[in-house]
């Protein structure tokens, strides 16, 4: 429900906002993607540290210490980011946005904690809860301000902060069993906060880091061309991006399911979670075409953004493998500092590309086709590794990724129409004969999966 949320409103805020409103409104998009990492692993160490234990089993006077000396910190963040943005910062906009993305260290930072701890121990279904709820209330503020004409990128912002600060509220009156009990001392509270900010760090910047690949185009193409390139390059990934949100929700349940889980029937689990996650990926790419009619006929406005679609359209099919399997293994064998290496060393790669593709040809076309080159070589060099970390040799389901990759990019980038859309067609057709047991049989193993609660 999430997931339908967001995606529904990454399509109609273009159709009411202009160009550039639109860039503004993608611009906090991309700052507060980052900001929330503010609790720099503190949060994450909390999710590795507890997750998997029963909610009888958390010290609830630890994690009650942890939330408000946490809290605490991130008001002082909060102080530094609005100083800054009223000091330094000139344009009106830019400054406004700053000040935003600090006030989201108030609303939104204190909630990422208490979600993670709800994903850790279990109680999936109130996780769940608040985050359609957070969606919904978004949702529906912000058709109330679009229908009504406040149509510029503020109003959107505010919906943003009513919608977190009610389902903060919210979730913390579900979470009162934890945060309006007793704590423990100070010097206890800070030593625990010291190691889950040892723990949660490498984690942490491993998933900035993984950001950072695509965020380094990004903020190359804001600083290189106007706000409105900006807002068509950004409505591009949007759009490509929300299929892979569809995903994440998926492994965020994964995670404490492995790690309770019989290492000796992880191997299994691999193999036939990712023949399962293949199939579904590689079909989607079949929606491209009559979405991207859909697109350009509801916004006319964005068919420069809708173009890029043909290029970036396959992250999902690499990022799914990704989020949902590969970060999941990788963080079951706490292998947290593996998943930081491979990231970087594709961030350095990122800066090199773009340097290349932006600052020396400025194109931007390529600097999109390096995108998913550096999406699909992080997925290759993160299945080997996990593979090889429990003696597997089965390279078929990443090979056929990548094939299937080529030949979309070939069918609609190149060929394009309805042509191209029968060329993939007939490729995906080819696929699905070829590799339909090993599809039947690893759907089969994960419904006796489910059942047997492996």
């Amino acid at each position: 429900m999430s997931a339908v949320a967001t995606t529904s409103m990454g399509l109609l805020i273009p159709a009411f906002l202009d160009v550039s409103q639109f860039g503004y409104w993608q611009l906090y998009i991309f700052y507060v993607g980052y900001a929330i990492y503010f609790h720099f692993g503190w949060a994450d160490g909390m999710y590795l540290r507890y997750g998997g234990q029963s909610a009888n089993e958390i010290d609830s006077a630890v994690v009650h210490s942890q939330f408000w000396l946490y809290s605490v910190f991130e008001f002082l963040l909060f102080l530094g980011i609005s100083f800054y943005a009223l000091v330094f910062l000139k344009h009106l906009d830019e400054r406004l946005i700053l000040f935003c993305v600090g006030l989201n260290c108030l609303v939104y930072l204190p909630r990422v904690m208490l979600q993670y701890l709800l994903q850790g121990i279990g109680r999936i279904s109130e996780y769940a809860r608040n985050l359609v709820h957070e969606r919904l209330l978004n949702v529906a503020l912000i058709l109330v301000f679009l229908f009504t004409g406040r149509r510029e990128f503020h109003y959107l912002i505010l919906a943003d902060f009513l919608a977190k600060g009610v389902t903060l509220f919210w979730l913390g009156y579900h979470c009162r069993d934890i945060l309006f009990t007793k704590g423990v001392p100070l010097s206890v509270s800070l030593k625990e906060a010291k190691e889950n900010l040892g723990v949660g760090f490498k984690l942490m910047f491993a998933t900035v880091a993984s950001m950072l690949i695509i965020g380094i185009v990004q903020f190359a193409v804001s600083k290189e061309w106007d706000i409105a390139t900006f807002g068509m390059v950004s409505f591009a990934l949007v759009t490509a991006q929300s299929i892979v949100l569809f995903i994440n929700q998926i492994s965020m349940v994964l995670f404490p399911l492995l790690k309770q889980s019989d290492r000796s029937k992880l191997p299994v689990v691999f193999h036939t979670m990712g023949s399962s996650i293949s199939f579904p990926v590689i079909l989607l790419l079949l929606v491209f075409y009559p979405l991207q009619l859909g697109l350009n006929y509801l916004l006319p406005q964005y068919k420069e953004g809708i173009s890029y679609l043909a290029i970036l359209f396959p992250i999902c099919l690499f990022e799914s493998r990704t989020s949902l399997l590969l970060s999941s293994f990788l963080k079951a064998f706490r292998k947290e500092q593996s998943m930081l290496w491979i990231n970087l060393a594709m961030v350095v790669l990122s800066v090199v590309s773009t340097l290349i593709t932006i600052g020396i040809c400025k194109d931007i076309t390529l600097s999109l086709f390096s995108i998913v080159i550096l999406l699909s070589l992080r997925c290759i060099i993160a299945d080997l590794y996990v593979q090889h970390l429990m003696a597997l040799n089965d390279y078929g389901e990443i090979i056929l990724l990548v094939v299937s990759s080529v030949v979309f990019i070939y069918a609609s980038w190149i060929v394009k129409g309805l042509l191209g859309w029968c060329i993939y067609l007939g490729f995906f057709l080819l696929a699905f004969l070829v590799r339909r047991k090993q599809y039947l049989y690893s759907l089969q193993i994960i419904g006796q999966s489910l059942k047997t609660r492996i």
